[in-house]
């Protein structure tokens, strides 16, 4: 049983990465396309996630977001694009 949920972590864990790279490098080719010189990202640390639980949520869906952030801001980098974090609305 322990074996299978160190699979399936790992599992997800590859799928988390594998959907941040995707989300990223179509972020970063939206801007390359539209001749961007900066992306704007909200900050979105207080959204409420729900559906699993407040806290596992929270913890599953600042994960991806964070890493799809660190990836945009690489790509970004690697093509001379500014990101920029601003407050989230509302």
């Amino acid at each position: 049983m322990a074996e299978e949920i160190r699979h399936l972590f790992a599992r997800r864990s590859h799928l988390n990465n594998a959907l941040a790279r995707a989300a990223a490098r179509w972020a970063v080719d939206q801007a390359i396309a539209a001749n961007a010189t900066a992306i704007y990202l909200e900050d979105l640390r207080s959204l409420e996630a729900r559906g699993m639980g407040r806290a596992l949520n929270a913890r599953l869906s600042q994960a991806v977001r964070g890493q799809i952030v660190g990836r945009i801001r690489h790509l970004a980098a690697e093509n001379g694009i500014a990101v920029v974090t601003v407050p989230a609305t509302n």
